[in-house]
C-alpha cells in the first residue's frame, strides 16, 4: 500500500445480505491514475451502489461490472478509498486479507479485520448469531 484509505472502516453500517451474511465495505479494485490502483467501496450510505441497494449475485458478470462501474464512479466523485496500491494484484491482495471471513463453527473469529481500531463487525461466532438473531428480531434494522 502507498495510500492509506481515508474511510473510517471500522464504524459502518452493517448491511445483513439476503443469505443472512453481514457487509460493510466488499471492495473493487479501480484504476486510480499515474498507473496506480485504488481499492474501494462498493457500499455507501448503508447500500450496495445497485438500483435496489443490494449485493447482486456473483455469478452475474454484468450486475457485477455496473456495481464496480458505479464504485469507480462514486471515487471520482468523492476521493473515497481504502487504499492506494501500486499494482492490480496487490490491492486484491489486501482486499482479500482485509476480509477474511472464517465461518468454522465454534466461538472462534469469524471475522478478522486488518485494520486498526475497534470494529462494528461481530468477531466471534456466538456474537455473530446474536447480531443475526438481533436483526430476525428487528427485520428493518441494518
Amino acid at each position: 500500500m502507498i495510500q492509506q484509505g481515508n474511510i473510517d472502516v471500522n464504524h459502518r453500517p452493517i448491511i445483513w445480505n439476503d443469505d443472512g451474511t453481514p457487509s460493510t465495505i466488499f471492495s473493487a479494485t479501480v484504476p486510480a491514475g499515474n498507473g496506480k490502483f485504488a481499492l474501494v467501496p462498493t457500499i455507501a450510505n448503508g447500500r450496495f451502489f445497485t438500483p435496489n441497494g443490494k449485493i447482486p449475485n456473483e455469478s452475474d458478470k454484468k450486475a457485477m461490472q455496473a456495481l464496480e462501474d458505479a464504485a469507480y464512479d462514486h471515487y471520482q466523485k468523492t476521493g473515497e478509498h481504502l487504499g492506494i496500491f501500486n499494482s492490480e494484484q496487490a490491492a486484491d491482495d489486501y482486499a482479500e486479507r482485509t476480509h477474511a471471513w472464517m465461518p468454522n463453527g465454534g466461538n472462534e473469529k469469524v471475522f478478522v479485520p486488518s485494520y486498526a481500531g475497534e470494529s462494528n463487525m461481530p468477531l466471534t461466532r456466538k456474537e455473530y448469531e446474536q447480531a443475526l438473531a438481533n436483526k430476525n428480531r428487528n427485520p428493518g434494522s441494518k
